[in-house]
């Protein structure tokens, strides 16, 4: 089987497989993506959960298999995109694993009521949700763990005072707050508000860089690159944009030798793009 990337946006898929269809908009789901040895039958599974939601999301989940955590992930989910979440060997599914999730959906008010849900996989059912997968246009065992996220600014019957409150806090407050017993950690918030695209012009860096020579310049960019690149990766992004100009191309050529040397990157390019030009490199990761 070919190596994807971990996360690849394609245009959504329609169409039947083993006799079932899924639906457009099916919620927060989880996905078995089998991967297969010489004879066809499946080593091991990549474990995917996917966004086919109009809303942005933040999560966390956890895979057990007897008692032991085999992976846990936490991040932010945009609408329309999937990310791997890790590996689980085919013959551990008779260990029954256990799946531990959670989402909140992002509003414009900061983030929705934590929805929750611990899903026991067995090998019976397992082999009986055979079906075609939103963004990947192929058959996985499919989950849904998530199918609706309420819209959170509507108002709740019987709301007291004190939750309306709560509700109509700002986003900056409603972040740093306990959601119900578990706080949103600071490594969720900061994966929410990363942007996948850097800007290196020195003018976005520094207020005054009149006082810095070329050489203080080149090496606070790559100061700066590099910090960025290491929350790209630690985030699981699928691909980033990094803005260098044209000029003499001395950063871009600095970033092109850095880039090759970074096992996490599977590939870049400094094609032509409508909202960069030439300008920018796009970095696709692993």
């Amino acid at each position: 089987m070919r190596n994807l990337p971990r996360r690849l946006r394609l245009r959504k898929n329609r169409g039947k497989a083993c006799g079932r269809r899924q639906r457009k908009g099916s919620g927060i789901l989880l996905a078995f993506d089998p991967i297969l040895k010489s004879d066809a039958t499946p080593e091991k599974f990549r474990v995917l959960l996917l966004n086919d939601t109009p809303f942005d999301v933040i999560f966390n989940v956890e895979l057990f298999v007897l008692d032991q955590k085999r992976f846990s992930k936490n991040g932010k989910l945009s609408s329309g995109n999937w990310i791997d979440l890790g590996m689980l060997l085919f013959d551990e599914l008779n260990d029954f694993p256990v799946v531990e999730a959670e989402c909140w959906r992002i509003t414009t008010d900061g983030t929705g009521g934590k929805q929750v849900k611990d899903l026991r996989i067995k090998p019976k059912v397992f082999f009986g949700r055979l079906q075609l997968t939103p963004f990947l246009g192929r058959p996985t065992h499919l989950f849904p763990l998530f199918e609706r996220l309420q819209d959170q600014r509507l108002e709740a019957p019987g709301e007291d005072l004190e939750a309306y409150t709560k509700r109509n806090m700002p986003p900056s407050v409603i972040l740093n707050a306990i959601t119900e017993d578990k706080e949103i950690t600071h490594e969720v918030r900061a994966a929410a508000e990363f942007q996948p695209e850097l800007d290196l012009h020195i003018e976005k860096l520094i207020k005054d860089p009149s006082h810095l020579s070329n050489s203080q310049i080149i090496q606070l960019q790559m100061k700066v690159f590099e910090a960025y690149m290491d929350k790209a990766i630690r985030f699981g992004f699928e691909r980033v944009f990094i803005i260098h100009g044209l000029g003499k191309g001395r950063l871009k050529v600095l970033i092109a030798s850095r880039l090759i040397r970074m096992p996490e990157v599977l590939t870049f390019k400094n094609e032509f793009h409508p909202k960069y030009g030439h300008g920018a490199t796009e970095v696709i990761f692993i």
